[in-house]
């Protein structure tokens, strides 16, 4: 590795793990660090934002993540929040994961006590990597407070993510831009003539592909971490499982035949309208940006597609439906479940202001010629201010 490469990737991990430099007018209000070895407990809460209401985001367990890493999870859940008009803030926690075999739930149990000072009233946890609704169970039970977390069981008034919320919002929002962007000519008309992969065959990615084929789209390509696979006739999704919730009834993609087969990474290179990506990784930069066919991008919970990239893309008339709108099933959900309103009214009322929003923002684009991104950052921003001065 040369002197100049050995620098850079110094400053590289600066930037990862310094957060006064994610500092800024919106947050982050509270970052706090969890050490705890006689329960062999370490993790990270970033409390983002509290403008509007307490911060809502994702409890990650996996093995390694830095600061800026799960900071990014807790902004984009602030400036989704707002955009969308939720009561909520922003924020994100982590645990680690060891190499051996753990029980997560007393492992859950054992940080939400760690953290108990903070919740509700600042903080309330969601499900995110390797969690779910039975890890949100064991959560508010070990509080005693079941305004502690969302995506709780349906038993427990709550919403869980393994039923698709997430998903479904972002089904939704893909079908509003196109319903908006009739004026696009490189997009398709409806979901009825779209071709669409998905990066991501995970409980989001799954969710997304039937919501989209049930419209009638015809999904030609799917990936998982190892593989891509493609079909130009379309995918059989009743050959991938009935519920993608129950990961044992979904096969792994490398079962099934028929089709063609690629690397993981090839999927941007997937001729297709639609490219989905609910991924946690930045695939998609500079270098392998022109590969990019499709029309219309969709990011995930984590911006999959960099700064210069994002531009490009853009400037080729594609649009980009940018991470604060996709994943505005997680902030419609949590605040619908923190007003102990019942799931199946939970799922008509994504539905609806998603749609809702998706047009407006969509068309406010179309007549002003900027991107998206650039128009939802705004709306969320100027709520986010007015919430502050309301408050002051």
């Amino acid at each position: 590795m040369t002197s100049q490469a050995v620098i850079e990737n110094l400053v590289h991990v600066l930037e990862e793990i310094n957060v006064s430099s994610f500092l800024d007018n919106f947050g982050p209000k509270h970052i706090i660090q969890i050490y705890c070895p006689e329960k062999n407990i370490q993790g990270l809460l970033i409390i983002d934002n509290t403008f509007m209401g307490p911060a809502c985001g994702l409890v990650n367990l996996c093995p390694g993540m830095t600061p800026r890493e799960l900071f990014k999870y807790a902004r984009t859940m602030t400036f989704s929040a707002a955009v969308n008009e939720v009561n909520l803030g922003g924020g994100a926690a982590w645990i680690k994961m060891g190499p051996g075999p753990m029980d997560k739930l007393e492992t859950i149990r054992a940080f939400a006590k760690e953290i108990a000072p903070y919740i509700p009233n600042q903080y309330i946890a969601s499900p995110g990597m390797n969690l779910g609704q039975n890890e949100m169970r064991a959560f508010v039970e070990s509080l005693g407070d079941q305004q502690g977390a969302t995506g709780k069981p349906i038993e427990m008034d709550g919403t869980p993510y393994e039923l698709g919320v997430l998903g479904l919002g972002m089904g939704v929002c893909i079908e509003a831009a196109l319903e908006s962007a009739q004026s696009n000519k490189a997009l398709p008309k409806s979901l009825a003539e779209a071709k669409v992969a998905v990066q991501g065959f995970n409980t989001i990615g799954a969710t997304v592909a039937r919501y989209l084929a049930n419209k009638g789209a015809k999904i030609v390509a799917l990936s998982d971490d190892k593989s891509t696979i493609y079909s130009e006739k379309g995918i059989e999704m009743n050959k991938l499982g009935d519920n993608p919730a129950d990961h044992s009834n979904v096969p792994p993609l490398r079962t099934l035949k028929n089709v063609k087969r690629s690397s993981a990474e090839s999927i941007i290179d997937i001729d297709c309208n639609i490219l989905v990506l609910p991924t946690t990784k930045e695939i998609i930069t500079e270098k392998n940006v022109d590969k990019v066919k499709a029309s219309c991008i969709v990011e995930g919970f984590y911006k999959p597609i960099s700064g210069i990239a994002d531009t490009a893309l853009c400037e080729k008339g594609a649009i980009v439906i940018p991470d604060i709108l996709a994943i505005s099933g997680a902030p419609i959900s949590s605040i619908s479940e923190c007003s102990r309103i019942r799931y199946d009214r939970t799922i008509s009322m994504v539905e609806r202001k998603v749609r809702e929003k998706v047009n407006a923002l969509t068309q406010q684009s179309l007549e002003l010629g900027i991107p998206l991104r650039r128009v939802a950052l705004e709306v969320a921003k100027e709520r986010l201010l007015k919430a502050l001065e309301e408050s002051s």
